[in-house]
């Protein structure tokens, strides 16, 4: 009985380590802006490449940091509408990616590019 639960909480402990990884730590605003950054350019080195599994992974991230972004440092309610269309431009490229749709991926990430723009022409101070 004792080796059936020391299993458990082993593997307990093991899956909650392995969750843990895959979640990024983004510890202030800049942290999430410069993991949308690198990962912009992973992308767009990736879909260069025709590599479209490196882009869904690079456009994962994006909304990650994204969503993290806008929940956790926001700067109002402009703030969040500026993040918002960039979003759902890198869920489009995270999806096209992922089905291996080039063009869609290709146009989701010029999208996603000018939102990158019109957020810092808006809501940077």
């Amino acid at each position: 009985m004792r080796k059936i639960v020391l299993i458990v909480i082993v593997l307990a402990v093991a899956g909650t380590m392995a969750w843990a990884q895959d979640e990024p730590k983004f510890d202030s605003l800049k942290d999430c802006m410069m993991c949308i950054k690198m990962n912009k350019e992973k992308a767009a080195q990736a879909m260069e490449a025709g590599d479209l599994q490196k882009v869904a992974d690079a456009a994962g991230m994006m909304k990650k940091a994204t969503m993290c972004m806008s929940k956790n440092y926001s700067k109002g309610e402009d703030f969040d509408k500026c993040c918002q269309p960039f979003c759902e431009a890198v869920e489009k490229l995270e999806k096209a990616a992922k089905e291996g749709d080039k063009q869609a991926a290709m146009m989701a990430m010029e999208t996603a590019s000018k939102g990158c723009m019109g957020c810092h022409e808006k809501c940077r101070k």
